[in-house]
């Protein structure tokens, strides 16, 4: 017999018989129907093979939550909670060479990384002074928001990249409602301090140490 698909003859019978992977008899237009499931999914409806119906595809937002579960900061995660994070954001894509975040820019949102590479810089005498680089998973700008100060540096995309951005609001309305989350993020930039603290120390000592060379060749 040609197969069938569970969608043509459909009842919740099928999804439970399926689930169980079992034998299940019930009755459809008053005669009464067997229905046998397979331990490898494979089923017969009197005798009929069934074809099961191929799941529909994952929308965007499905995706990028699936992605967010294997950031170390939202280990743990199910693919709900992190879907629940995705729509309470805009997810946005930007080529190689935009700039996302402006320094001196007032903090209104909140950036996470989904893909692609960003550097943060400053300019200097018209010069850009890259300070780091960010991979997938990382979080900018949320210092800013927190603390409710200007961008202290700027982000530009050196790859395509794309990032989700949360409103101010949003990110503080996660916040409130997850202290697990709330904690990791804290810790990440709080540990984002530390590193610019030791960076700055860093260069305070070469200065020093090339002022002292400078001072030594003179006299």
């Amino acid at each position: 017999m040609d197969a069938r698909t569970v969608t043509e003859i459909g009842g919740a019978a099928f999804a439970q018989a399926r689930r169980i992977r079992t034998f299940f008899r019930f009755r459809q237009n008053e005669a009464a129907t067997a229905l046998w499931i397979s331990p490898n999914g494979e089923g017969t409806l009197d005798g009929t093979a069934l074809a099961w119906p191929p799941h529909p595809p994952k929308t965007m937002n499905e995706q990028y939550a699936e992605l967010l579960t294997g950031f170390p900061l939202f280990k743990g995660f199910t693919v709900h909670g992190t879907k629940r994070l995705v729509e309470a954001g805009e997810v946005k894509e930007y080529p190689a060479g935009s700039v996302l975040l402006k320094e001196g820019d007032a903090a209104t949102f909140v950036l996470l990384v989904l893909s692609g590479k960003l550097e943060v810089f400053v300019e200097r005498d018209e010069k850009d002074l890259v300070l780091t680089e960010t991979k997938p998973g990382a979080i900018l700008g949320e210092l800013a928001v927190l603390c409710g100060i200007p961008r202290s540096a700027s982000v530009r995309a050196r790859d395509n990249s794309a990032v989700l951005q949360w409103s101010d609001d949003a990110f503080r309305r996660m916040l409130l409602r997850d202290p697990s989350l709330s904690q990791r993020i804290f810790r990440e930039a709080l540990r984002t301090l530390v590193d610019k603290e030791r960076s700055l120390i860093d260069s305070f000592i070469d200065a020093q140490e090339e002022a002292d060379k400078s001072y030594s060749a003179d006299t």
